[in-house]
């Protein structure tokens, strides 16, 4: 009898951990902020190109929380350089920008030093209310501006693609959808029309990389198609009438490298909340079994040598994958391969991997207790949640500590 009051209680704690975690996800959804899309220290590198030729390039780096005289906000750090000159035309421009935004993207100002054809010109913008004021300089002149401005509107600057990204990264959409607003354009200090489209989503190449992505065509200010990916990145950038494509420089390899190796006690405290998320489904959904095999030692041991199982990934998976990558996905792409045929073969190398990763405190378990009735399945069900919940939690919790992602996000689901 109290065996089995003990397996209810055990359910019961199970399902009102459920309802906490669902509780959970409710809360954190649709909290989208500036810096969860764009993390303080984090970097978006573009490279103009026309007609394949490079003449330009963008740099953007997040400062995190900044303030514009007694604004409050966040600043990104924007470095533009573009020239011409090389094809035939003389102009050359060098921006060096201070951009300064709200937690929602809307504008707060700019601290712009201007180059063009080595002519120095400055430009000071601060959106107060809804009141823009400061000045533009050039040579010996100065001219005040001062004039009434929406109160919460984007900035979408020419050539400032990172601001682009924002604009559209800080809001919802799907396939059909039709994006009516109006945008401040800094440098021409006017507000412009938007109408985006989002025609489809696609695959898309972008320098030595590939994605999935949202294919956003502007119809106003200007007819171009921008890509934009489910990590709420701008890839690729299309000007067709000009024959100009921008495009994020990003190196491929990245996606296979190992987390960060150190985690303090204070990361694992502030990571908390996602962790327990993820413990969460893992005892919900072994809870049939955990029910039935919670008395036997052996469960808890699979838990744990599963989740250490995860380290032998940095010295398999890893370099496998990047050996992959470098001899057969880059030069295969770039020779015109199919994305998809690669892309099925990466999957089944990382399962592959992964599974024979798994085997190792599986087969060490069932060795040390193949007297125990019905053994190689529970052992291989807490093996596996072990290993489940520390990948989770491995591959999301420097983002999630970082605001980067939230506990709804899609890395967090998958």
């Amino acid at each position: 009898m109290g065996g089995i009051m003990l397996q209810k209680k055990i359910a019961i704690l199970i399902v009102s951990l459920s309802a906490i975690c669902a509780t959970l996800l409710w809360a954190t959804t649709g909290n989208v902020t500036v810096d969860k899309i764009r993390p303080e220290g984090s970097k978006r590198t573009y490279q103009f190109l026309l007609k394949d030729q490079k003449f330009g390039r963008l740099e953007s780096t997040a400062k995190g929380k900044s303030s514009l005289d007694d604004i409050e906000g966040f600043r990104f750090d924007e470095a533009l350089s573009l020239d011409l000159t090389p094809l035939g035309n003389q102009y050359e421009l060098k921006i060096k920008n201070k951009h300064y935004i709200d937690e929602r993207g809307h504008y707060i100002g700019d601290e712009m030093k201007i180059e063009v054809n080595n002519q120095e010109q400055s430009l000071y913008l601060k959106h107060a209310g809804d009141i823009l004021s400061g000045y533009f300089k050039k040579d010996t002149s100065k001219q005040t501006v001062n004039f009434s401005l929406d109160k919460n509107i984007f900035s979408a600057d020419n050539n400032m693609i990172d601001q682009y990204e924002i604009f559209l990264a800080m809001r919802d959409f799907k396939v059909g959808d039709t994006i009516i607003d109006s945008i401040f354009v800094p440098q021409a200090m006017i507000k412009a029309p938007v109408q985006i489209v989002i025609e489809a989503f696609t695959g898309v190449r972008y320098g030595s990389s590939v994605d999935s992505a949202f294919v956003c065509h502007f119809i106003e200010p200007s007819d171009q198609i921008a890509y934009m990916t489910r990590a709420k990145k701008i890839v690729r950038l299309a000007q067709p009438s000009q024959s100009i494509t921008v495009e994020l420089v990003e190196n491929p390899l990245d996606k296979f490298k190992a987390p960060a190796k150190y985690v303090s006690i204070g990361d694992i405290l502030r990571r908390t909340p996602l962790y327990a998320v993820y413990m969460i489904f893992g005892l919900v959904l072994c809870s049939p079994f955990i029910i039935r095999n919670y008395r036997k030692p052996i469960i808890y041991i699979a838990v744990i040598l599963g989740a250490f199982s995860y380290y032998l990934l940095k010295i398999t998976h890893v370099p496998l994958q990047e050996w992959y990558a470098s001899s057969y996905i880059l030069p295969g792409i770039q020779a015109g391969g199919s994305l998809y045929y690669y892309a099925i073969f990466s999957a089944i190398f990382t399962g592959l991997i992964q599974e024979a990763v798994k085997f190792v405190p599986i087969f060490l378990l069932f060795y040390l207790a193949r007297g125990m009735t019905k053994t190689p399945m529970i052992i291989g069900i807490f093996c596996a949640m072990g290993f489940g919940v520390y990948e989770a939690g491995a591959l999301t919790g420097a983002g999630y500590q970082t605001g980067g992602i939230n506990i709804s996000a899609w890395p967090v689901c998958e």
